[in-house]
């Protein structure tokens, strides 16, 4: 089966994470957390604070900006349920809005839903594809609420943070893989390192009702590595997209590619009969139990009724890009 996605281990995976195990150290006090956190820091030009996920660092966010009861968060309807599971887990109220034609959340959507009660808003990097941030910074401004990016899909694609807090994730089928974890990027380190690690301000002192979201070394080692060979794996994952327009598909997104089409569950199936994995666009947030609000959002009623992600990555060789291009192109014209 060709996978959407699968990690590469082709640099010093192995070696460091050997180190790491040598030295002892694998907890969240090993060097390599400081080594991982600092070539975040260097990259984007702000404080990293390492931690468990992805997950884990928008609840870290949230809490570091004084979110929780009584404060509306103001949030994509199309994106993976981490976004708005962090903004229950603080006590707030998430406001789904509709997405724009790129699929990312739409300004003017966030302009007509904001309240006194607005605390903050998430903007979210849907497959790789960056969001309207000029628009957004301009609404946070504006009414002087928080600005949290959701990069869990988009390294690559914008050089800075442009919010109060960026947030990425490191799960297996992402930019860069430590198996699970995340990082914040913001201005208040100290603020998110004490939420991060039970709310100690000195040894079994608390200032704080915190949580462990700590990264361990042997995570960050494998982080560490990862970053070696990040421009490596981005343009190759570029070249992955390429290939399949050259091949005559049409579609969308940097980190994945997704393809519209008037049937994709139909789609899916035939792409897994001929050995390929895919993976369909996200449910609406609205539409599911746990979030359900009123409201019309038909841009991502549209995304997740024709939208069918692709195999891409650089895990894949050049005749695995042929072969699903050839399957989908003949699937599409039966």
């Amino acid at each position: 089966m060709i996978q959407v996605s699968s990690p590469v281990f082709s640099g010093n995976e192995v070696a460091y994470v050997t180190a790491c195990v040598q030295s002892g150290i694998v907890s969240s006090h090993s060097d390599f957390v400081k080594k991982f956190e600092g070539i975040f820091a260097d990259k984007f030009g702000m404080s990293a604070v390492s931690c468990t996920s992805g997950t884990a660092a928008l609840h870290l966010a949230l809490l570091a900006a004084g979110v929780g009861p009584g404060d509306e968060v103001i949030l994509p309807d199309l994106t993976f349920a981490a976004t708005i599971n962090a903004v229950l887990h603080v006590g707030a109220k998430p406001v789904l809005v509709d997405v724009d034609a790129n699929w990312n959340i739409d300004p003017h959507k966030v302009d007509m839903a904001i309240t006194p009660a607005t605390r903050a808003m998430v903007s979210v990097d849907l497959y790789g594809q960056p969001c309207q941030i000029g628009a957004l910074k301009e609404i946070r401004l504006r009414h002087g609420i928080v600005l949290i990016e959701d990069r869990a899909e988009s390294m690559i694609e914008r050089e800075t943070i442009e919010g109060d807090y960026g947030c990425f994730s490191f799960y297996a089928n992402k930019h860069i893989t430590s198996g699970e974890g995340g990082m914040v990027l913001c201005h208040n380190a100290e603020r998110v390192r004490l939420f991060r690690s039970h709310g100690m301000t000195k040894p079994y002192e608390h200032e704080v009702a915190g949580l462990n979201y700590r990264m361990t070394g042997l995570q960050a080692a494998l982080g560490v590595a990862q970053m070696e060979r990040l421009d490596e794996m981005s343009e190759r994952r570029r070249e992955t997209i390429r290939r399949y327009q050259m091949n005559g598909l049409e579609g969308r997104g940097n980190w994945l590619f997704v393809i519209t089409i008037a049937d994709p569950v139909t789609m899916a199936d035939t792409l897994k009969s001929h050995g390929i994995e895919t993976r369909p666009v996200f449910k609406p947030l609205h539409l599911q139990a746990p979030y359900k609000q009123h409201g019309a959002f038909p841009n991502a009623m549209k995304a997740w009724k024709t939208g069918l992600c692709l195999p891409t990555g650089p895990h894949l060789s050049n005749e695995q890009i042929d072969y699903i291009s050839a399957t989908v192109l003949e699937a599409i014209h039966v």
